[in-house]
């Protein structure tokens, strides 16, 4: 990229303004310090939100396998049991390639310096990881060159948000896997005003591939569209290569892990009965995801002798459903993120 073009892009960037001269350097510095400090605040905002609804979930619904599926068909109780123990089944490495490799030492770190109890450890790993999912989003707008009343307000949306709310305080993997899509949309933010090394995109491919497979599309995505096909498919093969380097280290950590090349039975998942169909997915993901609709209960199939009988769900909740409220806050939410993009 010429610096013709950085420098275009660079004038029609609130953030990235730093003309030459002392005062005017000076003011820029002034306006980054002013974006990390209300980074800053939403990030400990979040993370006293997480922390406060953390509280408000039975320690039994997370931490018990009675209660597996439960929260919306999650698995909280393995997921903890992945991030504190050595001995706990890692089958679902197959899809959370390097979950357990990243998780358990910060879990057995607080434990050992601060001789907390595993699910405190963990509560706290979750809170600290909502401040930094907050404050990533907030230093992302502001990257993506959105104004800083934009980038709050945007932020405030995401993380007042249905997805934030029930997935920010319970221990599971998605949190995870949204921070690393969010990092690697920073490089892909950050390649469009500067010039960055081939290996920023290396680490791009290794981290979006190391929560969750699928997420790997973001650096496959983004590798693919800054280089040309040759240089895009060696940087995604040394990706792919660190990733199983540190796969085989993990395998040594922990022995129960599973092949994430090995991806037989996850297919089973796409478009199950269970679903509602297209229109029901559809509304999952674009509405639920912001306003939590009514919450239905469906029966527990899989083992329901040994599981609590029932399990939540919105699958078959119409958007906006819950309240009133919700059908004001579904409005008012679309139309915001529509009148934001057209000002960002």
């Amino acid at each position: 990229m010429d610096k013709t073009a950085i420098n275009a892009r660079a004038r029609r960037s609130p953030v990235m303004r730093s003309p030459s001269g002392e005062g005017r350097n000076g003011q820029f510095r002034g306006s980054l310090w002013r974006d990390l400090g209300l980074a800053s605040a939403l990030a400990i905002g979040a993370g006293v939100a997480a922390f406060a609804g953390a509280q408000c979930i039975p320690s039994k619904v997370a931490a018990s396998g009675f209660y597996y599926n439960v929260w919306f068909e999650a698995d909280p109780s393995r997921v903890v049991a992945n991030m504190s123990s050595l001995d706990s089944d890692q089958y679902r490495t197959g899809v959370h390639p390097l979950f357990p490799l990243m998780t358990y030492p910060l879990v057995k770190l607080l434990r050992t310096v601060g001789g907390l109890p595993p699910f405190t450890a963990i509560r706290i790993v979750m809170v600290t990881l909502a401040s930094l999912w907050v404050g990533t989003l907030f230093i992302l707008l502001r990257t993506l060159g959105c104004h800083r009343f934009d980038a709050a307000l945007f932020t405030l949306l995401a993380a007042a948000s249905a997805s934030a709310m029930f997935w920010l305080v319970m221990p599971e993997t998605y949190a995870f896997g949204s921070l690393t899509i969010l990092l690697g949309l920073m490089v892909v933010a950050v390649a469009q005003r500067r010039a960055l090394s081939s290996w920023w995109y290396v680490a791009m491919s290794v981290l979006t591939l190391s929560v969750t497979v699928t997420n790997w599309m973001v650096g496959l995505f983004a590798t693919f569209t800054a280089f040309d096909w040759r240089k895009a498919m060696r940087l995604t093969v040394i990706g792919l290569c660190c990733v199983a380097a540190l796969w085989g280290v993990e395998k040594q950590i922990f022995p129960t892990a599973r092949n994430f090349l090995d991806q037989r039975g996850e297919a089973t998942f796409l478009f199950s009965k269970s679903s509602g169909g297209p229109t029901h997915i559809l509304n999952a993901f674009v509405f639920h995801s912001m306003v939590m609709p009514a919450i239905g209960k469906r029966p527990q199939i899989d083992k329901a002798d040994q599981r609590f009988p029932i399990k939540l769900s919105v699958q078959d909740s119409r958007p906006g459903s819950g309240t009133l409220w919700g059908v004001v806050g579904l409005s008012c939410g679309r139309f915001c993120s529509v009148w934001e993009l057209a000002r960002c």
